[in-house]
């Protein structure tokens, strides 16, 4: 049963680094004995709504809201001191723009003049551009050390991890009119991203710590678009919630955490795009459940406690990432 208890408790919380979203880090799954493989499936819904100018929520007479839906199916295998994992990411992306003005001000989150608008349509007050892209993103190719591990009263142990992006995800698609979405509602980032990774567990039968910082540092891409280097962080605690309702082969959790992302600047056309990077740090609170011997299913939400971003952006609001993992 500890060593059960152990599964999810070294299980490492999952976030995302960048508004492309070329990666999901807690890839890797580390267990006490380190041979544990597993299939996962995680989706995370988030919604962005109006707009930010630093940490501000600045006010205009456009509206402007988009909602992100990305499912990543994840394969891990281990073999003590080495892992490895893939990741295929399908994203469901949504944006509405709101205009009470001429749409031909409109140049926050386009590239191309939107003036033409104004003698094709009859604007009215409530005049509204929706965009939708979805497909598969860019996948992730993941690799984990473990330096040291522990088992014992208290369980530990810390690895390193390095990878890349596949830029397998689109990067053309376009709206209505033919212009083509803002990279964010793209489906891929058109270049790879070298990642490396630094993570650590320690727990004991009742309780888990876990934290995990990564770099994602772009290479030199085609696309008219280059993202940024960026650094993303989290740690999250996990305490088990002794309770009669919850048979003895199984257990809960309740967790608690923060999560936090900076991304620098990027560029388009070869120039620093100035509505783009900077902070953000979420709180987080969830629940774990471990059953049937070797299933587990968790579900976190997330809510922003601090920004400060760099120009003018999309204000995201809050996440919620939901994770179903089979042990093998």
């Amino acid at each position: 049963m500890a060593t059960k208890r152990l599964v999810i408790l070294f299980f490492i919380f999952i976030s995302n680094l960048f508004p492309c979203d070329y990666w999901i880090n807690g890839l890797q799954q580390n267990y006490l004995n380190g041979s544990v493989s597993s299939i996962r499936l995680d989706t995370r819904y988030q919604l962005m709504d109006g707009l930010l100018r630093g940490s501000s929520a600045v006010k205009e007479s456009q509206n402007y809201k988009a909602s992100h839906l990305t499912t990543y199916l994840t394969y891990n295998y281990n073999f003590n001191p080495i892992g490895i994992s893939i990741t295929f990411p399908f994203t469901k992306k949504n944006q509405e723009n709101i205009f009470t003005i001429d749409p031909s001000g409109y140049l926050h989150f386009h590239h191309g003049d939107r003036s033409n608008l104004a003698g094709e349509y009859n604007l009215t007050d409530n005049f509204i551009e929706k965009y939708n892209a979805s497909g598969i993103g860019d996948i992730v190719f993941l690799t984990r050390y473990t330096i040291f591990s522990e088992s014992g009263e208290n369980n530990y142990n810390f690895n390193l991890q390095a990878g890349s992006t596949i830029p397998t995800g689109s990067i053309d698609s376009k709206d209505k009119f033919g212009y083509l979405l803002h990279p964010h509602l793209q489906n891929g980032t058109g270049t790879s991203i070298l990642l490396f990774s630094l993570n650590g567990f320690l727990s004991d039968n009742l309780r888990s710590l876990s934290g995990n910082i990564m770099i994602g540092q772009p290479m030199k891409s085609k696309n008219i678009f280059q993202e940024a280097t960026g650094v993303s962080y989290n740690v999250l605690y996990r305490h088990q919630i002794q309770t009669n309702f919850i048979p003895i082969n199984n257990f809960l959790t309740a967790n608690i955490g923060f999560l936090g992302k900076n991304s620098g600047v990027e560029k388009y056309n070869g120039k620093d795009l100035t509505d783009s990077g900077g902070n953000y740090i979420f709180g987080i609170l969830g629940t774990s459940l471990f059953f049937l011997e070797n299933l587990m299913f968790e579900v976190n939400g997330q809510f922003s406690i601090y920004k400060n971003l760099k120009g003018t952006q999309l204000n995201e609001k809050f996440r919620i990432q939901t994770a179903f993992q089979y042990f093998l």
